[in-house]
């Protein structure tokens, strides 16, 4: 029962959405109908005016705007490497370990670099590398590119390399506004087939007809600042 107003304009009055894990569901109706602005509720970008918020502690929201670089000195490597702070502490510590059983090599010092090792590989540790670039290189940008600083992108592809942290930060409900703005065909249907295979929730804004159809299961349409759901694709809503 989300009410949300901007002055005198009443934008949501009475909004309801319940995802579900893996769910894929868009958001549609006409421009400047609360789309966006629901999307921004849901991550804490925006207060609302009535109506609760229910969301389980452990879960992770992924809004692609959300995302902003402080620092545009930093090159897209450093900048992308950030997702993987928590791997990068436990290799880090994996190394030191190992540094330790060339002079110790206990009982007790084996068992903990099996811990560790473990820990890594549950994490995916040697494999976030071949990740990164997997991903990076898939929204049109090169090795090269890697090593440029953000600032020396333009506002477009620096869009695409927010998406590309986003994508790789793997949210439990992953926020998407207008996602295929600034990418080309190829990358499109890359970005399709990963959110058709996405793990977890994901809700989507987009003008774009058949990338929904590719995707979702679910509409939500929003409609004098109410919402109605309905089961199947966009076609055939």
């Amino acid at each position: 029962h989300v009410k949300k107003s901007y002055g005198t304009q009443d934008v949501l009055i009475d909004a309801n959405l319940l995802i579900k894990d893996h769910e894929k569901v868009a958001l549609v109706g006409r421009n400047g109908c609360g789309k966006s602005t629901l999307l921004k509720i849901i991550c804490h970008q925006e207060s609302m005016d009535e109506g609760n918020l229910t969301i389980p502690q452990d879960v992770k929201i992924g809004y692609l705007s959300q995302i902003t670089f402080l620092d545009e000195h930093r090159t897209v490597h450093e900048e992308l490497l950030d997702v993987f702070k928590y791997v990068r502490e436990i290799e880090n510590q994996l190394n030191q370990q190992a540094k330790v059983l060339e002079t110790n090599s206990s009982e007790k010092e084996l068992e903990k670099y099996a811990l560790l090792q473990h820990k890594f590989e549950s994490l995916n540790g040697y494999n976030y590398e071949v990740e990164l670039k997997n991903v990076f290189f898939h929204f049109q940008f090169t090795q090269e590119d890697l090593k440029k600083q953000l600032c020396e992108f333009s506002s477009g592809q620096k869009t695409r390399i927010a998406l590309v942290k986003l994508l790789l930060s793997k949210p439990d409900v992953l926020l998407l506004d207008e996602p295929t703005n600034h990418l080309d065909l190829e990358s499109i249907e890359w970005l399709e087939n990963y959110i058709q295979h996405y793990p977890s929730a994901v809700i989507l804004v987009s003008h774009d007809r058949m990338f929904l159809d590719h995707v979702i299961d679910e509409v939500i349409e929003i409609e004098f600042g109410r919402t109605t759901r309905y089961v199947g694709n966009y076609s055939h809503y």
